[in-house]
């Protein structure tokens, strides 16, 4: 670089700490260097170009309301709310951005004296531990399921009903069962306990459920039912077409329930029979992979909200045609 570059660099550098650090405007920028506007607009463009400056946009909260709509009407949701995952965001940051989306969403609609039924799952994990300081207020949060021997505890429904609760300064309604009971009668017998039935009835009528989604790779990548779900139920399930999971409960690409499959039928929680009777079922859900599954909820009406990003609205689409 010769003298004269070196010189006009200097310049450019100058002027782009002046008027992006500094807050001047170009008119203030050229009376300071003697400079028309017209002179210090080019050079600032120029410093674009070469890479002097470089403008960075915070997309955490960008939105696709276009397309929010269009998601809305064409599968008759009742709200969507997607992160704009377009452009060269890893998935990382698309799941980020989608979970602060469903933590604003939450404390729009969270009032006074609701019932709010909690699944499991990092996705939902991620989204109460964002939500921030939120007004305290009586509300009650009830696990929709039993706890799993997942490896990461801190996912079960029953930490983050208790961590949402604590949030509101609301009650956490624990349901004291593991998911899922291999003895069918002891199964039953667990549902006829007191305590355990009376949180099962407040889930079924819960005012609101949120949940994430599961997929058939997901089980077979995590096995997050670890220690319960043996490759001989797994097949079983697969081999009825199953394409995902609500709540732990497999359907199939139209969202009808499979419950002739030992899983299901030994699970306890409610049913997706129960959650498709809830007002509101707020679905959070980010990655294309888990097309397939949403769309089989969105089709057997076990989706009423829905909170993900444009390209797993995309795949949907797609996939719907």
């Amino acid at each position: 670089m010769n003298k004269k570059e070196m010189l006009q660099l200097s310049l450019m550098t100058e002027v782009a700490s002046m008027y992006y650090e500094k807050g001047m405007t170009q008119e203030e920028i050229g009376n300071a260097l003697y400079l028309s506007r017209t002179r210090i607009s080019r050079i600032l463009k120029r410093a674009q170009e070469m890479g002097v400056v470089e403008i960075h946009v915070n997309h955490i909260l960008e939105r696709n309301h276009s397309f929010e709509e269009r998601i809305k009407q064409r599968f008759h949701l009742k709200e969507v709310r997607l992160y704009n995952g377009g452009g060269p965001k890893s998935e990382r940051e698309v799941m980020d951005g989608v979970v602060k989306i469903a933590a604003a969403f939450l404390k729009e609609r969270i009032n006074r004296k609701m019932v709010v039924g909690i699944s499991w799952g990092n996705t939902i994990r991620e989204t109460v531990e964002v939500l921030g300081e939120v007004e305290k207020i009586p509300i009650d949060i009830v696990q929709i399921m039993g706890f799993a021997a997942t490896t990461n505890l801190m996912s079960n429904s029953d930490n983050i009903a208790h961590c949402l609760a604590s949030k509101y300064g609301g009650i956490a309604h624990g349901l004291n069962s593991p998911l899922f009971v291999p003895d069918m009668y002891v199964k039953n017998q667990i549902m006829k306990d007191k305590n355990i039935a009376a949180t099962l009835v407040m889930a079924a009528r819960a005012d609101m459920v949120l949940t994430s989604i599961g997929t058939l790779e997901k089980v077979t990548d995590s096995n997050p039912w670890l220690g319960y779900m043996t490759k001989e139920m797994f097949e079983e399930i697969r081999s009825q077409g199953a394409v995902g999971c609500l709540g732990a409960r497999f359907f199939d690409r139209n969202g009808k329930v499979l419950d002739n499959n030992e899983w299901n039928r030994h699970c306890v929680g409610i049913g997706l029979e129960d959650i498709r009777k809830i007002k509101e079922v707020v679905i959070v859900a980010s990655g294309e992979m888990k097309a397939e599954a949403l769309l089989g909820a969105i089709r057997g009406g076990l989706v009423d909200t829905l909170i993900s990003d444009s390209r797993m609205a995309e795949k949907i689409v797609k996939i719907s045609q």
